[in-house]
């Protein structure tokens, strides 16, 4: 009878179980990127499942949906200096609206695609300029939606930011250009040469040999004419170097997580499945959790208080 009896209580779970395995097939985990405008005042959100919303800041109202049409998950995303345009990477060419009207504008074509490597780009000041990196480096227009031309000699970007005056490119890649030689590079945009270079990971040799298995977390071109960079450690540690644009001397060490990169606002290529930001003017961080949006008011440098949270839309 016992034996019976457990039999049957093994037949319910197992019956429980295969009910609820379909149930969370068809509930995958939302895939979004959020990142707030430059005035503060509306947070970008891009997700797979639920098209781009564009809300209101503190309160978190939809102003704007954009549906996709692609089918593809959204890799990346960003938002213009001025907040007009929203550029997004779903896998197959760059796609781009203007977040006013909600328009889709003439998408910045990938022809140099591949599997695990996806582009990186970043907007130049005057908001209608787009720095994009596949395999070769080239300038495009958004407003006019066409190619400017293609910068040559640079190769395995990463990361890259622009110069407040939009003069300057710099790049972590590698560059080779007569002279000029590097993992860091700065770029005159004008002329398409390179300027200076230097090989960024010698910038932290006083830490031991051990940085030669560090990764780049965060590149701005700051207000003030320096060039910042954070690395990261294996085991989770930061190191940050400013640097002279003109030459690329370091002029200082520090430590700037990526978390207080607020402290230094410049132009970022984006990061891929951005699921916390901070606002440019250092007041609000949004982060996206178990698919609900959270809104903190930063207090002080360590400290936020909770603000507002919503479903992601």
């Amino acid at each position: 009878m016992k034996r019976t009896a457990a039999l049957a209580i093994l037949f319910l779970l197992a019956l429980c179980a295969a009910l609820s395995a379909p149930a969370q097939s068809a509930d995958p985990p939302v895939t979004f990127h959020i990142a707030f405008t430059a005035d503060s005042g509306r947070l970008v959100v891009a997700s797979h499942a639920g098209g781009i919303k564009v809300l209101s800041v503190p309160d978190l109202k939809v102003i704007r949906t954009i549906a996709l049409t692609s089918g593809h998950p959204l890799r990346s995303a960003a938002v213009s200096p001025s907040g007009r345009w929203l550029v997004a990477d779903d896998d197959a060419d760059l796609l781009v609206w203007n977040l006013e009207t909600g328009e889709a504008q003439t998408a910045v074509p990938i022809t140099h695609r591949h599997r695990y490597i996806h582009p990186v780009y970043v907007f130049g000041p005057d908001d209608d300029t787009l720095f994009v990196f596949e395999d070769i480096l080239k300038i495009w227009d958004v407003k006019q939606g066409r190619d400017l031309g293609v910068v040559n000699g640079i190769g395995s970007v990463e990361m890259m930011t622009v110069s407040p005056d939009g003069h300057f490119l710099v790049a972590l890649g590698q560059c080779d250009e007569g002279r000029v030689s590097g993992t860091l590079c700065v770029l005159a945009i004008d002329q398409r040469s390179f300027v200076a270079a230097t090989r960024w990971m010698e910038s932290f040799k006083d830490y031991g040999k051990q940085y030669a298995n560090w990764y780049p977390k965060d590149l701005v071109y700051t207000k003030d004419d320096r060039i910042l960079l954070t690395a990261k450690e294996d085991q989770g540690t930061f190191h940050s170097c400013f640097y002279k644009p003109a030459d690329l001397k370091a002029l200082e060490q520090t430590v700037v997580e990526p978390e207080r990169g607020w402290l230094y606002p410049g132009l970022r290529s984006t990061a891929s499945g951005q699921l916390e930001t901070v606002s440019p003017d250092g007041k609000w961080k949004v982060t996206g959790f178990h698919k609900r949006l959270y809104l903190y008011r930063v207090t002080s440098e360590t400290t936020r208080t909770l603000e507002k949270f919503t479903a992601i839309p």
